[in-house]
């Protein structure tokens, strides 16, 4: 009686392991599936370092402590935000279908047909670990309006979302940080402004804002949201990249401009 209870138990024991073993093996096979139909198949929150291959350009985005930097065409801040965004929405992307599968490298002509032989944008993406990957995307639109793209020099090419598409029609403005002012607004402490009409400095003593000029009290609120109005005015485009003409300033009226805005902090001063 004994040794019929051991078997029996011994037996619930085995199934229950059987079960486990079979229900881990399904759990790991589906989600190597998963992973294998992503396009980006490593976590998008370690990739460091992103190029943006276009026909009349090359953009080059790099993760920091701070956020994003753009490196080129032109250094500067990077949108953080958007760059943020533009990897969370391609890292889950998955293929839809092989549309085509060579055993051997792809021509120019069978490139040419997907419009890969220009691809429209070559993302390529580096990780923190040093991988990389490089997405192809084609110029040309299958009748759904889904993108053509080639992974690395695969010899294969696959449909995906239009999404992939519509990204290469970013404009560098888009990866470029567009805050006019990229300070804190909490460590300003001078304010300068010169207009057509005046010319008054701002001081901040002991925590109020006072006029060095005029001897009478100053309404806070308003000085708050000049801040506040400041720090929500955005770029809406770059006019030129680098150092302008001494032409351009000129043509744009900024030599003798009717108004200069200086903010200072500690350590920096902005106008």
């Amino acid at each position: 009686m004994k040794l019929n209870k051991t078997l029996m138990f011994a037996s619930i024991a085995v199934l229950i392991l059987l079960a486990v073993y079979i229900f881990d093996y399904k759990a790991e096979k589906k989600s190597k599936e998963i992973n294998q139909a992503l396009i980006i198949d490593y976590d998008a929150s370690q990739i460091s370092y992103i190029q943006i291959i276009k026909p009349d350009m090359k953009i080059g985005v790099q993760r920091s402590d701070t956020g994003w930097a753009l490196l080129e065409p032109i250094q500067d801040s990077g949108d953080s935000d958007n760059i943020d965004e533009l990897l969370k929405s391609l890292a889950k992307e998955k293929k839809i279908s092989v549309v085509k599968d060579s055993e051997s490298a792809l021509t120019d002509i069978e490139l040419q047909e997907f419009g890969l032989d220009k691809p429209a944008i070559i993302f390529n993406f580096k990780n923190n670990l040093g991988q990389t990957k490089s997405i192809s995307v084609g110029t040309v639109k299958n009748h759904e309006g889904n993108s053509f793209i080639r992974i690395g020099s695969e010899n294969k090419i696959n449909i995906a979302e239009p999404i992939w598409f519509a990204k290469s029609q970013n404009e560098l403005i888009y990866y470029r940080e567009k805050k006019l002012y990229r300070n804190s607004m909490a460590n300003v402490n001078k304010i300068k402004v010169k207009s057509l009409s005046d010319n008054f400095e701002l001081k901040l003593v002991n925590g109020k804002w006072v006029n060095l000029k005029y001897n009478f009290n100053l309404d806070q609120n308003k000085v708050r949201q000049i801040f506040k109005k400041l720090s929500e005015t955005n770029i809406i485009e770059y006019v030129f990249e680098g150092e302008p003409s001494a032409k351009l300033v000129n043509k744009k009226g900024l030599v003798e401009s009717p108004i200069h805005l200086e903010l200072s902090t500690e350590s920096t001063n902005w106008a």
